[in-house]
């Protein structure tokens, strides 16, 4: 099944696809923190800009994070700038990540939100690519430019096959997602049990990328 939309403000959504090319994300730190009643591992980055997720746990995010260029006159050889999803989730099943209602802004045109990464690199003839799943991200504000807000995809179908590349157009860059399309027969997609909760998304292109089976969006705007 797909959906995408282009929306500055867009209520819950699913989506179809994708493979996306980009730089890790800083590892995620070993600091534990109790909130609303759990405890989860901490997610800050010293630059403010990326967090990554590499295994399975609770996640909490434990700052705003701001993508954002500096004016060319201002910016000095060799200062890094920010190249990573803003969230990543980095082949891990049964991951929870609460935003505790931190914004999340990506200004700088190639600056995505939160990306799943799943499989994107595996070759059509290397072995099984069972989909990562149960993966929650809920409680926080995701705005992005031209790239979307959120992506989470598995990539191939259910003959371990990737699916197929079609352009979403010209406002996204080059190495943006591979749409799927089954001509409706969802039972090509794997079960991934994606889960978007209490979110406020907006982009000024497409905001949700999603594909899998039993996957949840609720609460959100």
């Amino acid at each position: 099944m797909k959906v995408f939309m282009h929306s500055i403000k867009v209520a819950c959504f699913i989506a179809a696809t994708l493979l996306f090319s980009t730089a890790p994300a800083a590892q995620e730190t070993e600091k534990f923190i109790d909130y609303n009643g759990k405890r989860c591992m901490e997610l800050k980055d010293h630059n403010g800009w990326s967090v990554g997720v590499f295994r399975s746990g609770d996640y909490c995010v434990a700052q705003d994070l701001y993508q954002t260029e500096p004016a060319p006159w201002f910016r000095l050889p060799h200062q890094p700038v920010p190249n990573g999803p803003m969230v990543s989730i980095n082949y891990a099943s049964n991951v929870t990540i609460d935003l505790m209602n931190h914004h999340l802004s990506a200004k700088i045109p190639y600056g995505l939100g939160i990306y799943q990464n799943d499989g994107g690199f595996w070759p059509n003839s290397g072995g099984k690519a069972p989909p990562y799943h149960a993966i929650k991200i809920s409680n926080g504000t995701v705005t992005t430019s031209k790239q979307p807000t959120v992506v989470m995809v598995h990539a191939w179908d259910k003959k371990n096959k990737r699916f197929y590349h079609k352009s979403l157009g010209d406002n996204i860059r080059s190495n943006a997602p591979a749409l799927a399309d089954y001509r409706g027969d969802i039972s090509e997609y794997a079960e991934t049990e994606y889960v978007l909760e209490n979110l406020t998304l907006e982009s000024d292109n497409i905001v949700i990328i999603m594909q899998g089976k039993k996957n949840v969006i609720r609460h959100c705007k």
